[in-house]
């Protein structure tokens, strides 16, 4: 089975959209080397959404992180009072090179860290409010790891 279609449709002007998306997903999972890679792709994330969202505000923001490793169940939560993920870009976080991220004051910026984090967990859970158009997004990626091992396998993108 594909990649989801709403993702896949990305790569469609390419002549084998899904065996192009496994071999880039593969590389960027290639590309890192530690077990805490995961975790600080993650924080980057959050520490530029709080300076997104700083250098929007008054002086009266506070930026705050919460990090959660639960060993029990595996599972990592990173919670932050940032700017938050735009509404409906699900799809564009998950495929290699999809940031929003601006050059500059940013510690990530080549909209990889994330895809990775999405293949190589058995899910990711994102729930978002976006600070300048306030609206609240709850999506779940699930079988990214699956996918990676086997392009057989079906991933999953839906609303939580």
């Amino acid at each position: 089975m594909p990649y989801p279609s709403k993702l896949l449709d990305k790569y469609a002007v390419l002549s084998d959209p899904n065996d192009v998306l496994h071999r880039n997903v593969q590389n960027i999972v290639a590309s890192y080397n530690s077990a805490w890679d995961i975790l600080t792709e993650l924080i980057q994330n959050s520490v530029d959404a709080i300076n997104q969202r700083c250098a929007q505000e008054s002086g009266t923001y506070q930026g705050q992180i919460k990090i959660l490793i639960d060993s029990g169940t595996n599972t990592i939560s990173i919670e932050d009072n940032g700017i938050g993920i735009l509404p409906g870009s699900a799809d564009t976080m998950i495929l290699p090179g999809g940031s929003f991220k601006t050059t500059g004051n940013t510690y990530g910026h080549k909209g990889l860290g994330f895809t990775y984090c999405a293949h190589v967990a058995e899910s990711v859970e994102v729930e978002t409010f976006h600070f300048e158009c306030r609206k609240k997004e709850h999506w779940i990626f699930s079988g990214g790891f699956q996918w990676l091992v086997d392009p057989s396998q079906d991933p999953k993108l839906t609303d939580a």
